[in-house]
């Protein structure tokens, strides 16, 4: 897989990406969110019922409630999701490149 930006390792983006998934109480146990489909950075307590999504296996995935889209990483995870590069590295690698303002 090549590098999607120099500063960050793919093996780091990738572990980031699995923080995406079944990934509710990680988020809500956080004080900070990064989405990388719009590469926003909010607190939070911006995240609604309406953005947890129930999974088959009981598990359920937080949505981002600005765009809409299953890419929301929480601060409890670790990883820099309040540096907007890291947000835009996982964009370009998943996303390549579009970054959305909804």
């Amino acid at each position: 897989m090549p590098e999607a930006n120099p500063k960050y390792k793919s093996k780091l983006l990738e572990q980031a990406h699995k923080h995406t998934f079944s990934n509710k109480e990680e988020v809500l146990n956080s004080e900070l969110c990064g989405c990388f489909y719009c590469c926003t950075i909010y607190p939070v307590s911006e995240i609604e019922n309406d953005c947890i999504i129930s999974e088959t296996n009981g598990n359920a995935t937080i949505w981002c409630p600005k765009c809409g889209v299953d890419s929301v990483i929480g601060s409890a995870s670790e990883l820099p999701i309040a540096e907007k590069s890291f947000l835009i590295a996982l964009n370009e690698l998943y996303f390549r490149g579009m970054i959305h303002d909804d």
